[in-house]
């Protein structure tokens, strides 16, 4: 009777471990969809920019690279106090670029016997205020920088603000088709099965951009220039499951 009992026990003690091994596989095994339909939405904003961009350009050359840093130091550091007198604040000033160089001819892949070094800084001043253009202009070109271009741009905040509207508008875009595609085949749109943002973006518009750079030439911008609107696209990809 004993070896019965605990035959039994061993048999229920099987039955029970294959219960929860199917069950198991069964919370885990990938859920078999429906019929599906995958559409893609778009959208399209166009909005006037808050922000203007405007990039100067400072070169050195000279003998020596401390040289050409020195002088493009003191170029950029006049720049930047008469931008201050302009009360455009410090952080509206930013470093785009900057480097030290040895002049090299790539015509005859080699260098120069009598080299010279050449210091380059891109500076973008960033403001809201389209009639301080002329005097930001006035303050680089007058101690020795050029500008390179103006840009109408978006300020993060207004970016990220915007940003969420396209989005929300190409993904209601993205819906209607769907919900048309399925009352076509007399069905209705069911769950969310998946969604992937393909495209987001806008590009500055410029609004002047210097043909080439010619330090010792004059440089004459016509200030009588239009602030440019800013397109924004959107586009993602969705799949919905028919029901």
């Amino acid at each position: 009777m004993k070896k019965e009992s605990q035959s039994k026990t061993v048999i229920i003690s099987v039955v029970i471990v294959a219960i929860a091994f199917l069950i198991g596989l069964s919370f885990f095994a990938p859920q078999k969809l429906g019929q599906t339909v995958q559409v893609s939405g778009n959208s399209q904003l166009t909005v006037a920019p808050d922000e203007i961009g405007i990039y100067a350009h400072i070169q050195s050359t000279k003998e020596t690279a401390k040289e050409a840093k020195d002088t493009n130091s003191l170029i950029s550091n006049k720049i930047t106090q008469e931008l201050k007198l302009l009360n455009i604040p410090e952080d509206s000033i930013k470093t785009e670029n900057y480097n030290v160089r040895e002049q090299y001819d790539w015509f005859q892949d080699e260098k120069d016997t009598d080299p010279e070094f050449v210091a380059s800084h891109t500076i973008k001043i960033t403001v809201k205020d389209q009639e301080l253009i002329g005097d930001i202009v006035d303050a680089i070109v007058d101690n020795g920088g050029l500008v390179n271009q103006i840009t109408s741009e978006l300020s993060f905040d207004r970016n990220n603000e915007l940003k969420s509207e396209v989005l929300a508008s190409a993904a209601a875009d993205a819906r209607s088709k769907a919900e048309a595609i399925a009352s076509g085949l007399n069905m209705k749109v069911g769950k969310l099965v998946s969604v992937n943002t393909n495209d987001y973006g806008y590009r500055p518009q410029v609004m002047y951009a210097m043909a080439e750079p010619a330090f010792d030439e004059a440089q004459e911008i016509n200030l009588d220039m239009e602030v440019r609107d800013i397109e924004l696209n959107s586009a993602v990809s969705v799949v919905y499951e028919l029901v």
